[in-house]
């Protein structure tokens, strides 16, 4: 999304030179995690260098529109919340998935509780889920 906004508002240079920067990062940091985590570690890698990107393109959208960025930080906050709440059962338990049935019940359970907190949380719109 922040991506065709930049390009939209004449700023696909600054955004490119953020790619790209991301992008040396994560080969920087998948050379560097991967021998030592294996996926996870290219996992980590990707995730710390998507999100510099994300953020940097925030940045210049928020310098080129003044967005609030407290709105912006307080969802990002409760999506890192929620991630972590989400993901964490699925890892401190994934040694009980043994076959299809335990991952389709881990995946279903894990949509299903995300689904709970995105809800509680206020971060759909409630009014979707009424007549």
């Amino acid at each position: 999304i922040t991506s065709s906004g930049l390009d939209y508002m004449g700023s696909a240079k600054e955004r490119a030179v953020s790619l790209w920067v991301s992008a040396i990062l994560n080969i920087g940091l998948n050379i560097y995690l991967i021998p030592r985590m294996n996926i996870e570690g290219a996992a980590i890698a990707t995730g710390i260098s998507y999100s510099i990107y994300t953020f940097s393109n925030l940045y210049f959208i928020h310098s080129k529109l003044n967005i609030e960025m407290s709105r912006i930080l307080l969802v990002t906050v409760r999506s890192i919340f929620i991630a972590i709440v989400v993901v964490s059962p699925v890892y401190l338990y994934s040694h009980v998935i043994v076959n299809l049935v335990t991952l389709l019940v881990f995946v279903l359970g894990s949509v299903a509780f995300w689904f709970v907190i995105v809800y509680r949380l206020d971060l759909i719109e409630q009014d979707l889920f009424e007549e």
